[in-house]
């Protein structure tokens, strides 16, 4: 079975797999193109957002993540997905699933 990928990262790319200490495999993802990419970090919530470098804040180019503060391990994303169609200025109004 073929190594799943969420969503294709922008321009070429590598999966190397790296085990933790406890034998657990990490698949680690680099890639040869850079993306701009925003944190915003309040009370309740961290949103990650990700798009092409001179990408506006105002257009729907927006890869966006939220992470509960509460529960770390529970990541979202806008729309449910990880396409890059959202506004980052609108980060906070988003539906995450």
């Amino acid at each position: 079975m073929g190594q799943q990928i969420a969503n294709a990262p922008l321009g070429s790319f590598q999966v190397k797999t790296i085990y933790d200490d406890l034998g657990n495999a990490i698949q680690e993802i680099s890639t040869t193109s850079l993306l701009s990419s925003r944190i915003d970090e309040g009370a309740t919530y961290m949103y990650l957002g990700y798009a092409q470098p001179g990408t506006a804040e105002s257009a729907a180019e927006w890869r966006i993540s939220r992470f509960t503060l509460a529960n770390v391990s529970g990541m979202q994303w806008a729309d449910g997905d990880t396409l890059f169609n959202n506004v980052w200025s609108d980060r906070v109004s988003l539906v995450y699933s």
